[in-house]
């Protein structure tokens, strides 16, 4: 029986307020890509920035085992075939999030 997961939105109240705070638009449970089922934890659609919340690594989570890396690979690689940019994070880097969107957001278009 598979597990039930609630919201990332549900898990970290604070997360969604804190990136609108940065730049108004994102959006909790964004599915990206038909006709699959895949969601990004939060998503700017306007800017294609995604964030991605990997818990469970310390703890054999879908993250840590060779079965839920195989399908997280697949996602990212098909996220960023459709110009997604993934910004994976644990639960213990989110007080990152502010500075790593705007830093995406600033070098949105720019040269390599």
């Amino acid at each position: 029986m598979a597990k039930s997961r609630s919201p990332k939105s549900e898990q970290y109240p604070a997360v969604l307020p804190m990136l609108n705070a940065v730049c108004p638009g994102w959006r909790s449970e964004y599915r990206f890509a038909g006709p699959r089922r895949w969601r990004f934890d939060m998503a700017h659609p306007d800017h294609r920035i995604a964030i991605e919340i990997n818990g469970g690594i310390w703890t054999g989570g879908r993250h840590a085992r060779g079965s839920g890396l195989v399908k997280e690979y697949e996602k990212m690689r098909a996220a960023a075939v459709l110009g997604w940019r993934v910004l994976p994070i644990t639960p213990q880097e989110l007080h990152l999030l502010p500075s790593l969107v705007a830093s995406a957001i600033a070098y949105e278009g720019a040269a390599p």
